[in-house]
């Protein structure tokens, strides 16, 4: 605890909460009084963080069932009739038909013109708000002057004494995340909605637009036709808005398919709809979500941090095309994204083609991947103070950090550097048997996350490596007892494709890598070349030898060094990377020798995650 003293022990504070258990701001300024009061401060502060994270939010749109009425369901009670009144305005209303947080959304029917539609008002404890009244109102306005075949009409904007409101169709059909309940869609099925979303987006932004939530629950599939409709521009904003009402440094969205410049607070343009549209496409394609994770703090730093696996490796059905143009639409630097939703919606007509095949047309250009993640031990108390900001209490984090500054002009992509080359991930995950001596397995946390620092003999595992571009690579799995295997590639006779994301199983994709060679120390060690390399078991010929060999096994304690640092993850403790020179550990020499090896044979980066494996209880 020396780096920064304060930030430490708030970490260290947050970490001994997130597990149950309880450490007094007292007891963490044993030999530094002086930072008492400051850290029972901001305790207190994170404190009700936590209670305001714990309280569920007015009728969530992503824990709702979709129906008829242009807008989700809520899922408990039955849908209650409204006391709403739309004053002057002329409308019969019906029931609540759904809502989130910043509406309620009823049937009704117009009987000037006699059709049925949805009328959408504000919450009225936010319409006692004079300030997001009128960012309601303004906000509703600018979206009703724009019409397009991919956007929700607005038909009227009105205001009553209770609060404004907007009406709008009602909608047939289902909401892209109901569907998504039911599993992944086809490929060409997901350039089509990812098409027609950008669409509707582009005509937005023309006019000045942001959404600011494109998530699967905001697109609509209308019945029978299909037809994606983009809906709720209730946390819209007018780019460039310079009346106050909407303040830089507030958060707002959905956690996992917000941009890293929402997370961050950061001023936002109309790149930010292009990241979450591509977080939605990518949980289209694969059925799984690009940034998760059990807690906020998880999936915002997942959204800052981490880089998901190419759609193509978790589902092979998807072409390396739209696979290629996902990707780059999560790019963390807006720069490296498509410059527009226009530009989006034509890659995506591309990628499926005139007849719906999808594996005729080259990948999009590969983009230069994010900078290095931040030191993980800091994240508790980042994190803290972003959902601070979600809530309007920012005042508490600028005064640990100041808020970062303004980002400098983004050189031209065509002018970037080329990215050097690196590991930007590096997962294992364990498979357990559902029952003892059976052959169906369950997947276990990623090796270092969660509850997840150990396997046993009974289990089998899989590897995941991102690297910041493609190159050649080998994964090799050091045994317990002392021997090793390649993994990538599956074949030790096969030469290794170029990849950004070597993988294992990567061939015959059934195929899960048992543990059964016996408890130790376990590694999976990665090594990188620009130049092609040969098969594995040519390679291995020419470097005989090696430092792996038969080790005792830490408990509970997965090891990663990248050549530059090693990390140690132990449960209940943030991740702590110190210098790969502290090799008098015996539980950690064994992996820095072996990086050190490595680091010999090969051109290119290298790295090793070690984990132990023991006897089956």
């Amino acid at each position: 605890m020396d780096d920064d003293p304060l930030l430490d022990r708030l970490s260290a504070w947050q970490a001994a909460f997130d597990r149950g258990a309880e450490v007094s701001p007292a007891e963490l300024c044993r030999g530094r009084p002086d930072l008492l009061p400051e850290l029972e401060r901001r305790v207190a502060d994170l404190r009700r963080v936590a209670q305001l994270a714990a309280t569920p939010p007015p009728a969530d749109p992503d824990t709702t069932r979709p129906s008829a009425g242009g807008g989700p369901t809520p899922a408990g009670p039955p849908a209650d009739t409204a006391s709403f009144d739309p004053g002057p305005g002329g409308y019969e209303i019906g029931e609540r038909v759904g809502g989130g947080g910043m509406g309620d959304v009823y049937r009704a029917h117009d009987p000037q013109l006699g059709r049925d539609v949805a009328v959408k008002a504000m919450k009225p404890a936010l319409a006692a708000d004079p300030a997001a009244r009128a960012r309601f109102l303004r906000e509703a306005r600018a979206a009703a002057a724009v019409r397009h075949d991919h956007l929700c009409p607005i038909y009227h904007v009105g205001e009553t004494t209770a609060g404004p409101f907007l009406v709008m169709p009602l909608l047939a059909g289902e909401t892209l995340a109901a569907r998504l309940a039911r599993g992944p869609l086809p490929p060409a099925e997901v350039a089509r909605v990812g098409r027609e979303a950008a669409l509707g987006l582009a005509a937005a932004h023309a006019a000045g637009l942001i959404h600011r939530d494109i998530k699967p629950a905001n697109l609509w599939l209308e019945a029978p036709t299909g037809r994606v409709v983009v809906l709720d521009f209730g946390l819209a904003r007018v780019a460039d808005a310079d009346d106050g009402l909407s303040q830089p440094g507030r958060v707002a969205g959905t956690p996992s398919y917000m941009s890293p410049e929402q997370v961050d607070g950061r001023p936002l343009d109309p790149r930010t709809d292009l990241f979450s549209l591509g977080a939605v496409l990518y949980e289209a394609a694969t059925g799984v979500r690009a940034f998760a994770g059990p807690s906020l703090t998880a999936v915002l730093k997942a959204v800052a941090d981490a880089s998901p696996p190419p759609p193509d490796a978790v589902n092979p059905a998807v072409p390396p095309a739209l696979s290629a143009a996902v990707i780059r639409l999560l790019a963390k630097r807006p720069a490296d994204r498509p410059p527009s939703a226009s530009s989006v919606a034509d890659a995506l007509a591309r990628v499926v083609g005139p007849a719906g095949d999808t594996d005729t047309v080259a990948p999009a250009p590969a983009v230069a991947a994010p900078p290095p993640p931040r030191p993980a031990a800091r994240w508790p108390v980042r994190v803290a103070a972003l959902v601070l900001l979600m809530t309007g209490a920012a005042a508490g984090w600028y005064a640990i950090r100041p808020p970062a500054p303004a980002p400098s002009p983004e050189p031209p992509a065509a002018a970037a550097a080329v990215e050097p080359l690196r590991v930007v991930s590096f997962e294992v995950r364990p498979w357990r048997p559902v029952a003892a001596g059976g052959t169906d397995v369950r997947p276990l946390p990623v090796l270092g996350r969660e509850d997840s620092f150990s396997a046993t003999v009974a289990d089998f595992i899989d590897v995941k490596v991102t690297l910041s571009r493609p190159a050649y690579a080998y994964l090799i799995l050091f045994r317990g007892d002392g021997a090793d295997t390649v993994l990538y590639p599956q074949d030790d006779a096969d030469e290794p494709e170029k990849s950004a994301a070597p993988h294992y199983p990567s061939k015959r994709r059934e195929a899960l890598y048992g543990l059964d060679d016996g408890p130790g120390l376990w590694a999976v060690g990665l090594v990188t070349s620009e130049d092609r390399l040969p098969p594995y078991r040519e390679w291995r010929g020419s470097h005989p030898g090696g430092p792996w060999g038969r080790h005792p096994a830490p408990t509970d304690t997965v090891l990663f060094d990248d050549g530059a640092g090693l990390d140690v993850l132990v449960p209940g403790r943030p991740a702590t990377r110190g210098s790969r020179g502290e090799k008098t550990d015996i539980n950690r020499r064994p992996v820095v020798a072996l990086v050190d090896w490595l680091k010999g044979q090969a051109g290119g980066p290298v790295a090793a995650v070690a984990f132990p494996v023991t006897a089956v209880k």
